[in-house]
């Protein structure tokens, strides 16, 4: 069904956006980084923020913390209140032993979970 979805709208971004985590999901990173790139060039707002978080994701399945970190940077900067960019953030600097920095940005989500929740559970 994705794939139909790509031979008829191949530069959508939402299209490349699906594709990008089918590969991911099955350890095709050439695909998927393929995919992401188109995602990167087309998109902005929200859909350019989820293709960042994308990008970060490929590379820290292969272990590439140090390079996950630039594209997580940038989606923080374009939307601070997404607790999963602050997670990811924060387990690669914990991976790279930045102990200082992995806490810090737990510390954020933790600060926004909470800040994020409903009423009746604070």
């Amino acid at each position: 069904l994705i794939q139909e979805a790509y031979a008829q709208a191949p530069q959508d971004p939402c299209t490349r956006i699906y594709l990008t985590e089918y590969y991911t999901s099955w350890r095709m990173f050439q695909q998927a980084a393929a995919h992401n790139q188109t995602v990167l060039t087309l998109a902005s707002g929200i859909l350019r923020t989820i293709g960042l978080k994308q990008l970060a994701s490929i590379q820290i399945k292969q272990r590439r913390y140090q390079e996950a970190i630039p594209p997580l940077q940038e989606a923080i900067a374009r939307d601070p209140q997404v607790l999963e960019l602050h997670q990811l953030l924060g387990a690669c600097h914990r991976a790279l032993g930045n102990a200082q920095k992995a806490e810090e940005e737990f510390a954020l989500e933790s600060a926004l979970r909470r800040e994020q929740a409903p009423p009746w559970s604070r």
